[in-house]
């Protein structure tokens, strides 16, 4: 009797355990953003590949959604260098696979990660492709992920967005750069191949945001400055050496008039102490009187 009891026991629990595992699952809205807007947590963050592209099936869907060419490299493109250096990938509005590194070398560009299953993706698309269409607009590519080509391509369509993307089958972009596991995500990808993710990740609502968000990361670095103890100068303090000659050029010097029309000393009895002297001392820029 105990026997049939611990079996149904164990009935019980495996079928439970199945409902649970077969279970659909939702996407996981991630943390809020600035603006309100919520990317979208991947549903699988382990599974990276998707299926490629059928030539001969999308043939249809590629016309309708019109993309424009996937970028191709000039003759004097310098050698691709980066991350995603050696990285191939399908071109999704037409036949042919692309070496974004090779192809983007020496230019920056707008790196978009998306999926046609992700409502926030939708949303940005938009913005994205408003963006490009600028004058002062680096190039947008989209990478889709996760997802089959043709309903990647029926989206594009339904909202005439004609940027260049690619696909990623195999997930090579996403290891490549790193992505967390939601969408969308965008990256900057410099001239030099270097890509940086704009964080925190955000949806964009306008294209004043894009702009805003891909200078800030193509500016060059600000350089720090430091001050330091110049040696066998005790109670001097300089930032560089370029700056320091420069006050030191720039300080007032003492006329041969002036030297000429000091006092002469007095005895040594007569001596009054003399006036404690100042000294600045120069520390990142800004002058600080010190005793």
């Amino acid at each position: 009797m105990r026997s049939v009891i611990r079996w149904m026991i164990v009935v019980v629990v495996l079928t439970i355990v199945g409902v649970i595992a077969l279970w659909p699952r939702e996407r996981v809205p991630a943390t809020p953003v600035s603006g309100g807007a919520t990317p979208w947590t991947l549903e699988e963050p382990g599974r990276r590949t998707a299926p490629a592209p059928d030539d001969a099936a999308l043939a249809g869907l590629r016309q309708r959604a019109a993309l424009q060419p996937c970028p191709a490299p000039p003759p004097d493109a310098p050698a691709p260098s980066g991350p995603l250096a050696g990285i191939t990938v399908p071109c999704l509005g037409a036949p042919g696979t692309v070496d974004l590194a090779a192809a983007l070398a020496g230019r920056p560009a707008l790196l978009n990660v998306w999926a046609s299953w992700c409502p926030p993706c939708r949303e940005e698309m938009p913005v994205l492709a408003a963006y490009a269409s600028q004058q002062d607009a680096v190039a947008v590519i989209g990478i889709d992920v996760q997802d089959r080509p043709a309903d990647a391509l029926t989206l594009l369509a339904d909202l005439e967005i004609h940027y260049p993307s690619v696909t990623d089958p195999q997930g090579s972009l996403q290891r490549a750069l790193q992505a967390p596991p939601i969408l969308p995500i965008s990256y900057v990808l410099r001239p030099d191949g270097s890509v940086e993710m704009i964080s925190p990740p955000r949806v964009f609502r306008a294209p004043e945001q894009v702009h805003q968000s891909v200078n800030r990361l193509l500016e060059p670095p600000q350089p720090v400055l430091r001050a330091h103890r110049q040696p066998g100068m005790p109670g001097m303090c300089t930032v560089d050496g370029a700056i320091a000659a420069k006050r030191q050029a720039q300080a007032p010097r003492p006329t041969a008039r002036r030297a000429l029309a000091a006092p002469a000393p007095r005895s040594p009895a007569l001596r009054t102490p003399p006036a404690t002297q100042s000294r600045s001392c120069y520390k990142s820029g800004n002058p600080r009187r010190a005793r």
